[in-house]
């Protein structure tokens, strides 16, 4: 079975045009390479591996990899995705979104979020790009025309509204009958859910130079409408690459197959057998606090704890701000209560009495004073 897995792979791989590399980028120079927005990082490295039968091998058979929110947050709304337009170089059309919910476990401590939804340049996929996790993780499904089948280049042109990129698909195409004036439209990811329940392969690519990158591929296909077909061949072709980047770098792979249930909670029971019953997890009871002795209010241990939140880099600040600012405080009441004290102490003085006398000079002139009490 690990051959038979590793002989996929292999013919995989040189279905999308892999290139044996004769010298692998230093990590320095796999990091300094700058890439066209229309480019995602990820997908360039997993283009340019140059595996054989040396560096593959089997993944653990429990290894722990779930798809999450898939059906019920399928319905991607455009309004939620910019698309990265990749300018004069070309390249893969990708939009970015950092409001999805659809979450996708790869066995690591954090699961990874759908950051991105790219139509393949090179090839007909469409690829979904998970981040901001441990790694980076992708799924990707081959396309073909279905009649019926999911509106893809209507939610593309919406994200792109804005632009002359759907205008110049359908002169390119001479197809008139598909919309391509909408602003606002949601897609509908059910049939991904039923092609990846199937059959997926696993890679897991692993390197000193980068994080993780696991990508999952559907054995089976993902049809578009056919009415929608050449429309979505046009605006590949308009943003096909001058240049295809390369990045070869040393790899261990990973490689291994399994399935992700589909939205009716079904899968290929030929490829990854029967599907297992939901395990009920059962927390553990949380354990009672303990209980610690108390100290008095003005003890050594408690001035001890005060010089080390002082102390500390990241506490010391903030405590510094709450005792400047409780000292700004007082000040500012001491000033609003200084000129009521003060009348206090003028009203106890009571009012002042003055007396009239006049004094005699040598020459007995009369010069009147007036002295008060």
């Amino acid at each position: 079975m690990a051959w038979a897995v590793a002989l996929w792979t292999l013919a995989w791989l040189e279905q999308v045009q892999m290139v044996a590399a004769t010298e692998y980028l230093s990590c320095a120079a796999l990091r300094d390479t700058q890439l066209s927005p229309g480019f995602w990082r990820p997908a360039v490295i997993m283009d340019s591996l140059d595996l054989s039968l040396e560096n593959l091998r089997t993944a653990p058979v429990d290894e722990q990899v779930q798809l999450h929110g898939l059906c019920s947050g399928s319905l991607l709304q455009s309004d939620a995705f910019k698309w990265q337009k990749p300018g004069n170089e070309g390249g893969d059309w990708l939009a970015t979104t950092d409001s999805s919910e659809i979450l996708l476990e790869t066995g690591l401590p954090s699961a990874c979020r759908l950051t991105g939804v790219a139509l393949g340049s090179m090839a007909s996929t469409l690829r979904l790009q998970f981040e901001e996790c441990d790694g980076k993780a992708a799924v990707v499904v081959m396309l073909r025309p279905q009649k019926d089948g999911m509106k893809l280049v209507q939610w593309i042109c919406a994200v792109s509204s804005g632009t002359d990129l759907c205008k110049k698909a359908a002169a390119l195409a001479r197809n008139n009958t598909v919309p391509t004036n909408v602003i606002s439209q949601s897609l509908d990811l059910t049939g991904l859910s039923t092609s990846l329940s199937q059959g997926i392969l696993h890679t897991n690519a692993r390197s000193a130079c980068f994080e993780n990158l696991h990508w999952f591929t559907a054995q089976g296909g993902l049809g578009v409408d056919e009415a929608e077909w050449p429309l979505l061949m046009a605006i590949r072709e308009l943003l096909s690459p001058k240049k295809v980047p390369q990045m070869p770098v040393e790899v261990e792979v990973q490689v291994s197959e399994l399935c992700f249930p589909s939205c009716k909670d079904e899968w290929n029971v030929q490829v990854c057998g029967v599907k297992p019953a939901p395990q009920v997890v059962t927390l553990p009871p949380t354990p009672a606090p303990l209980e610690v002795p108390e100290s008095p209010l003005l003890s050594r241990q408690r001035l001890e704890k005060f010089g080390q939140v002082l102390g500390d880099g990241e506490t010391a600040p903030w405590v510094w701000l709450v005792l400047v600012f409780g000292l700004m405080v007082g000040i500012f009441f001491a000033m609003l209560l200084f000129p009521l004290f003060r009348f206090k102490e003028a009203a106890r003085k009571g009012q002042m009495r003055y007396k009239q006398v006049e004094f005699i000079d040598s020459t007995g002139t009369a010069v009147p004073i007036r002295m008060t009490r």
